[in-house]
């Protein structure tokens, strides 16, 4: 039998996802509270950041029809509720990101059709990528025209801090 309190934030988390415009998953290992305190402000109006235990959030987003993201549930990890426009939140976690290498975004998801959330469709994606060195892109381009059958621009390539942050 669950305990009461573990009942309880399932449900307030369940209640979350589905009521939520969207949810942005990230690992704030490092971080001082401090520093949450500051990347909870930079959010705004615009969502909720909260810790969350794995198993409990999985439990949620089962319960809340959100499918796929069992594999970003490794570490710590605390989600950004999304209530109000999502390339906001995406660009305060990003300023907030550039400041704070600590901070992972895992993933994400978006609702799509009548308060349901659902996996964003594949190929619409929005990408949070730290800044970069551009002699670095100019080898990895000259690389795949002479070796790839992929066109560069069309691949995504990944990293632990640039993965594509799908929203939708």
């Amino acid at each position: 039998m669950a305990r009461p309190d573990k009942a309880a934030a399932v449900a307030e988390l369940s209640q979350r996802f589905t009521s939520a415009g969207g949810a942005v998953l990230t690992e704030y290992r490092g971080l001082t509270v401090k520093a949450l305190k500051e990347l909870r402000r930079s959010l705004g109006e615009d969502a909720t950041y909260a810790v969350s235990k794995n198993t409990l959030t999985a439990i949620a987003a089962k319960q809340a029809g959100v499918e796929g993201i069992d594999d970003l549930l490794v570490g710590p990890t605390a989600i950004a509720f999304i209530d109000g426009d999502p390339v906001v939140v995406a660009k305060g976690l990003r300023d907030f990101a550039r400041n704070n290498p600590q901070l992972v975004i895992k993933g994400g998801v978006l609702v799509v059709e009548e308060g349901q959330l659902r996996r964003a469709p594949a190929g619409r994606r929005l990408r949070l990528a730290p800044g970069h060195d551009e002699t670095v892109v100019t080898d990895l381009r000259r690389f795949y025209d002479a070796y790839g059958t992929v066109a560069f621009d069309n691949f995504p390539v990944r990293g632990l801090r640039d993965a594509p942050l799908e929203l939708g």
